[in-house]
């Protein structure tokens, strides 16, 4: 009973001694070994030809298989058959077109003479050693009595594994005979190929070596390494406080001091609303008269409610103590000064709402010198005086409508403090602080049932620069790591917790909280001018020297590359 050859599937560390343990324990004959990429016995040649000797002493037959083109020879060339699992032989066909005989060019056969095979090796090395061409149907090749155990070789037969694996890229071999015969009449028509045909045809096949040669030495080759470096997190957790009294950043007490700025905007709304209520009112003309000093250059203090009378007998008081400065004397003559003042009527009533007044008296001063010398002017009308029913507006109304003033105010003091804001400023939320300076509430004129609401506010924006805390913080963190080593920053989060603000005082309290992850500092370009031209153990060794390293891969390719290319572009470095 014969036993089938069995496959002994190597690790990479089995050497010699290893592999001959294995064989003694196998059972079988023949030994097909399995060696991997990277293998110890692909060290040297003498590993291999131990082996065979060592096998020849067993009585077993031996075979290699690998994916290691280095490790496919060396079993070779220590004459142990191998072979390439993925293209199953390392066989290269040769084809060599021979002229025609002069006598009988269109009747003779295809014929095929095997070349000699190495010592010991079990693939085939040429499957055709010459082709002349038929016009009949295209015989198989091979006809020569094979090898005890082999098939029998064909031109058919190879073909048609080539064409299972490239269907639509390999012809069968009636099509490339037939190409083959129309060659020479394509050429120049004649009986033989010409030698300036024969030239042009080895100039374009060198051209295309050439070229192959060039795409895949310079064109193609590419290299990646990545490089993982080890991260440092420090822990933040420190208080701070900012002040528009700080002028620069510095630690006191353990709390880290920061600048501080408010940034403000003022303004005023005006709108009015409906009113739904009604009720009786009796309110007062007003406006603004302009009074005047031409009596002597010493300023004169009006009380409030002092009188002032129209021509016509109408009386309006001033609603604040006014003082009206003195006038200046010019070559012995007076030159009036003059004081703005707001005023009232004496009684309510539409009567009051008048016009324009050329002169206005003051019947206090009535029978001294002062009379004449005291005097107002209006150029605007006195309005409001009114006596009657009136809308007027509900306290709910009141509220609601000082609430949509509030927010329309904050919002257009937002966006005015907004222009300010630039993007190195830190702004946090809950540091606004939007302040009512003065409300009011109105009326509507008689007969349109509104009223209205003025408001006057600002808004306050505390703000910090952001890179006064990050500065601060990683450098006060990077003091806590080994110092034989530069460090950068990888990533850093932020936040602010704590926070207490008041805006009358200019001060902020909070916390700053969150973490800082370092990374060792990598001169990634002297490392890309370091590393073209070496093979992949090389760059690893010098990769492994970088401080703060947690893993590296080399990536080659194609498969054939096994050094990192030159050139522009040709390598990446990517660091993670």
């Amino acid at each position: 009973m014969s036993i089938s050859p069995k496959k002994v599937v190597l690790s990479p560390k089995d050497d010699v001694d290893a592999v001959i343990a294995k064989l003694k324990k196998s059972r079988v004959k023949e030994v097909t070994l399995v060696v991997p990429r990277g293998s110890v016995l692909g060290g040297s040649l003498a590993s291999f030809q131990a082996l065979k000797q060592d096998a020849i002493a067993l009585g077993k037959t031996l075979a290699v298989e690998s994916v290691d083109e280095h490790v496919e020879e060396l079993a070779a060339l220590a004459g142990i058959a191998s072979a390439n699992p993925i293209f199953k032989t390392r066989a290269r066909p040769v084809y060599d077109i021979i002229p025609r005989k002069k006598a009988s060019s269109l009747s003779s056969r295809v014929s095929v003479a095997p070349e000699k095979e190495d010592e010991g090796s079990d693939v085939f090395s040429s499957p055709l050693s010459y082709i002349t061409h038929t016009d009949s149907a295209v015989q198989e090749l091979g006809e020569s009595t094979p090898k005890k155990g082999r098939p029998p070789f064909s031109v058919s037969s190879v073909f048609g594994k080539l064409r299972k694996k490239f269907p639509s890229r390999i012809a069968g071999p009636k099509r490339v005979l037939g190409k083959m015969h129309s060659l020479p009449s394509a050429l120049g028509g004649g009986e033989r190929v010409s030698s300036r045909h024969k030239f042009f045809g080895v100039g374009i096949v060198v051209v295309l070596l050439l070229l192959g040669w060039w795409i895949s030495t310079s064109l193609l080759p590419r290299a990646t390494v990545t490089i993982v470096l080890k991260e440092y997190p420090v822990q933040i957790n420190d208080p701070l406080r900012v002040s528009v009294d700080v002028q620069e950043v510095s630690v006191q007490g353990g709390v880290l001091q920061i600048p501080g700025e408010i940034l403000t905007a003022e303004g005023q709304i005006s709108k009015s609303f409906p009113a739904a209520g009604r009720e009786e009112v009796r309110e007062k003309a007003a406006g603004v008269i302009t009074i005047y000093n031409v009596f002597s250059s010493a300023p004169q203090t009006l009380v409030v409610r002092t009188r002032f009378e129209t021509p016509d007998g109408k009386i309006f008081r001033i609603r604040d103590q006014v003082m009206v400065p003195g006038a200046d004397v010019v070559d012995g003559e007076i030159e009036s000064s003059s004081v703005d003042v707001e005023v009232i009527a004496n009684e309510p009533g539409e009567a009051y709402n008048i016009g324009a007044v050329t002169k206005w008296t003051i019947p206090g001063f009535k029978g001294s010198a002062r009379f004449e010398g005291f005097f107002g002017s209006s150029d605007a009308s006195m309005t409001g005086g009114f006596v009657g029913e009136r809308a007027s507006a509900t306290e709910s109304e009141i509220a609601s409508a000082k609430e949509r003033v509030r927010a329309e105010l904050v919002e257009r003091l937002g966006r005015e403090v907004g222009v300010l804001v630039t993007p190195e400023f830190e702004v946090l939320d809950d540091s606004t602080e939007f302040t009512i300076v003065r409300e009011k509430v109105q009326g509507g004129a008689v007969g349109e049932g509104t009223f209205t609401v003025t408001t006057d506010a600002t808004l306050s924006q505390f703000v910090f620069r952001r890179d006064d805390v990050r500065t601060e913080l990683i450098g006060s963190s990077r003091t806590t790591l080994d110092d034989r080593f530069e460090y950068v920053v990888d990533t850093e989060t932020l936040t602010y917790e704590d926070l207490a603000v008041d805006v009358a005082e200019g001060e902020m309290i909070l916390t700053a909280v969150g973490n800082i992850i370092f990374k060792t500092d990598i001169d990634i370009v002297a490392l890309q001018a370091e590393l073209p031209g070496k093979r992949a153990d090389g760059v690893k060794e010098v990769v492994f020297q970088l401080p703060g390293l947690e893993r590296t891969n080399v990536s080659l390719w194609p498969f054939w590359v096994r050094k990192v290319p030159t050139g522009e572009g040709k390598l990446t470095v990517v660091l993670e």
